[in-house]
C-alpha cells in the first residue's frame, strides 16, 4: 500500500468534508434514542445532550523505517518506541469512528 503524502491526505480530509455539508450526501438523518449503555468495541460518553459513539474498528500495524519521522534518527525513534512498550519496527495507529446521537439526528 502506497504511502499518502500531506498534499493527499489534506486534499482527501477537504473533499470529506466538503461531502458531509453538501444536502445529500450519505449522512444519517434518523432520530434513535440515548443507548447510556456500553458494549464490547464500543465506548459511549455523554457531552450535554448528546451521547457520542466512539467505535473501534481494529489497529493497522503501519512498518516504519528511517523515513517515518523527519526531524529524527531512526535509532532515536525505535528507542522511543521500546520505551513506550511498543514493537520497534511498527506502529499501531487504531482507526475509531464517532457517531453522534442528538437524540433527532444520528
Amino acid at each position: 500500500m502506497p504511502d499518502l503524502n500531506r498534499r493527499e491526505m489534506l486534499a482527501g480530509s477537504a473533499l470529506a468534508a466538503a461531502a458531509a455539508i453538501v444536502p445529500g450526501s450519505y449522512s444519517a438523518h434518523a432520530a434513535a434514542p440515548l443507548s447510556g449503555r456500553q458494549a464490547a468495541a464500543f465506548y459511549r460518553y455523554k457531552i450535554g445532550n448528546y451521547e457520542l459513539t466512539a467505535i473501534n474498528d481494529g489497529i493497522w500495524m503501519r512498518e516504519i523505517n528511517e523515513k517515518f519521522v523527519r526531524n529524527a534518527e531512526f535509532a532515536d525513534v525505535q528507542r522511543a518506541l521500546a520505551d513506550s512498550f511498543q514493537p520497534v519496527d511498527r506502529l499501531p495507529t487504531p482507526f475509531t469512528s464517532l457517531v453522534v446521537n442528538t437524540g433527532s439526528k444520528l
